[in-house]
C-alpha cells in the first residue's frame, strides 16, 4: 500500500516515499507514511520530523525543504491516525507515537546523528524516545510542545466524547485549527494545506482519533523528562491557542529541564502553534545556532566547513 492522498512535500532529487508497516498490539499492521530526502555521505545529520495531532506532514513543507538544502537528510512522517498514516491503527497516545519513531529509525536503518523533531503531542513522543538514551539520537527539537497533562486537559478531555463523536466534531476542529495560525499573512501553500486537512477529516476517522489522542494521558512524558540529557530545544509561539498562557507553559518546561544544561527554550512573537512554518525565518535563526552547537560538541563532530557552508546557504 503506497497510495497517498497528501501531496509529497520533499522536492530534493532522489527523495523517496511510501508506507512503513508498523506492527500493532492487536496483531494488525498500521501503515505509516514517510517521506525521505535520501541518504548522502555528505549529510550533516538526519532530522526526523513527526507532524502534530489533527494535522498532516504538509506543515513541514518549508522547514523540510530548507534544511534539505542545508545538507541535512530529512525524514518526514504523518503522525499515526492522520494524513496518509490514517489506516491500520487503533491505539493513540504519545507512547504509541514514540514506538512509531523507533520503528522509523529501525526500518530506515538510521545508525547515527539523528535529531528528533516534533510538533504538539509528537514533541512529547520525541521526549520519550530521547529518555531511553539511544546513542544514535543526538538532539530533540520541539515546536509548540504538548508534553504534560495541563489544567485545560481536565476540562477538555471529558468534553471530547460529545464534541468529537458526532458529525459536527470535524467542524469544531476546523475552527480551532484556523486559530493556530495567527499572522495575517499566511505561509505559502496555506490554502492547500488546510484543504487537505479538511479532506482527511471528511474521508477518515480522524475526528474520533483526535478525541482518543486528547484523552490519552501524558504523565509518562512528564516523568521521562529528567532522563533527557541530550541537547533539547523548545520553540513556542507567543500566541499559541493550545495553551492558556504560552509564557507560563514555557516557564514550566524550563523548570522541568533545569537538570539539563543543554536545554534551551525560545518564544517567537506573533506566532501560533506552527512557528517553524508561520515564522520560519525567525525559527531558523534559533534552530541554526542550536544545530551548530550540537555538531560542534565533543564526539559528535562532522567536518566544520561542511556545517558552516550549510548554515550559510
Amino acid at each position: 500500500m503506497n497510495k497517498h492522498i497528501i501531496p509529497n512535500i520533499l522536492k530534493t532529487q532522489g527523495a523517496i516515499s511510501g508506507h512503513l508497516d508498523i506492527p500493532t498490539k492487536d496483531g494488525s499492521i498500521g501503515k505509516l507514511y514517510v517521506e525521505d530526502s535520501g541518504e548522502s555521505s555528505s549529510s550533516i545529520a538526519t532530522l526526523l520530523c513527526i507532524s502534530g495531532i489533527g494535522d498532516i506532514r504538509m506543515s513541514y513543507r518549508t522547514f523540510a525543504n530548507e534544511y534539505a538544502k542545508k545538507n541535512y537528510r530529512l525524514i518526514v512522517s504523518d503522525i499515526r491516525g492522520f494524513g496518509d498514516s490514517s489506516h491500520g491503527f487503533s491505539e493513540y497516545s504519545a507512547e504509541e507515537v514514540a514506538s512509531d519513531i523507533k520503528q522509523i529509525i529501525a526500518q530506515k536503518k538510521l545508525n547515527d546523528k539523528i535529531i528528533l523533531v516534533g510538533n504538539s503531542l509528537a514533541a512529547g513522543s520525541c521526549i520519550l524516545v530521547a529518555s531511553e538514551n539511544i546513542p544514535s539520537i543526538k538532539g530533540v527539537m520541539m515546536f509548540g510542545p504538548l508534553v504534560h497533562d495541563m489544567f485545560s486537559d481536565k476540562v477538555v478531555s471529558p468534553m471530547t466524547y460529545p464534541l468529537l463523536t458526532g458529525s459536527w466534531g470535524k467542524y469544531l476542529w476546523f475552527g480551532f485549527h484556523s486559530l493556530l495560525f495567527v499572522r495575517k499573512n499566511k505561509p505559502e501553500g496555506h490554502k492547500e494545506h488546510v484543504e487537505h486537512v479538511k479532506r482527511n477529516f471528511r474521508e477518515t476517522d480522524a475526528t474520533a482519533t483526535l478525541g482518543k489522542f486528547f484523552r490519552a494521558t501524558k504523565i509518562d512524558v512528564e516523568k521521562s523528562m529528567t532522563k533527557v540529557t541530550i541537547p533539547t530545544l523548545a520553540v513556542y509561539g507567543a500566541n499559541d491557542w493550545e495553551y492558556l498562557s504560552p509564557s507560563a507553559e514555557r516557564a514550566w518546561l524550563d523548570k522541568q529541564f533545569e537538570h539539563n544544561p543543554l536545554f534551551e527554550s525560545h518564544m517567537i512573537p506573533n506566532a501560533g502553534n506552527y512557528p517553524y512554518l508561520e515564522a520560519f525565518e525567525e525559527t531558523a535563526k534559533i534552530v541554526d545556532p542550536f544545530l551548530q552547537k550540537l555538531y560542534l560538541t565533543k564526539n559528535n563532530k562532522p567536518n566544520n566547513s561542511t556545517i558552516n557552508d550549510a548554515l550559510q546557504s
